[in-house]
Formats: C-alpha cells, sequence, structure tokens
C-alpha cells in the first residue's frame, strides 16, 4: 500500500473494548498514483484518484496486553470501485473460481 499511495493518512473511529478483544473503526486514505499489486483481482493501474479503505478491526490481547491476533473487514467491491477494476473484472474474477456449465 506504501508503494502505491501518497498523502497516505490513518484514521480510526468508535473503538470498543471488551475483556481481551477491541474492535474499531478505520479509515486509511491515499491518492491511487502508481501500481496497486496487492488488490484482490491483481494488479491494478494507477488512477489518480483519492481512494479510502473502510475498515473494521477486532485485536485480541493476552494477559500481558501484547496484540496476539487480528481480524480485518473490508467491503472489497466498493474498494475495487475506487481502484477503477469496476463490477466486470471483479465479476470476471470470481467467476473463473467458478467450474461453466
Amino acid at each position: 500500500m506504501r508503494a502505491a499511495f501518497d498523502d497516505r493518512s490513518i484514521r480510526r473511529g468508535v473503538v470498543v473494548a471488551e475483556g481481551d478483544h477491541l474492535a474499531c473503526q478505520t479509515w486509511i486514505e491515499g491518492t491511487f498514483v502508481r501500481e496497486f499489486t496487492q488488490s484482490p483481482v491483481g494488479p491494478l493501474p494507477p488512477n489518480g484518484e483519492r481512494v479510502v479503505f473502510d475498515l473494521i478491526n477486532i485485536f485480541r490481547f493476552d494477559r500481558q496486553g501484547r496484540l496476539v491476533e487480528e481480524w480485518v473487514r473490508m467491503d472489497n467491491r466498493h474498494l475495487l470501485r475506487q481502484l477503477g477494476a469496476g463490477e466486470g473484472r471483479a465479476d470476471d474474477h470470481r467467476g473463473s473460481a467458478v467450474p461453466s456449465s
């Protein structure tokens, strides 16, 4: 992500803690200026647009307060639209894993 996006920022929203778990909203933003090789559909060329990764993070800590697990929820369809992949490319990628009849 660092290689593909300039002017990156990270913001946290609502944070909820219970027991050894913590959950929070996270927004990572950046201007898409170089090829992004880690998209869900493979490498994508830059489109010069501001892109927002909208995440929900859930962390689990051990008794010493060390992070031992993290889960992340992300809306890949919305992300792909922002990256300029469009519905067609996302559908093509998904369809390639399903055998045709």
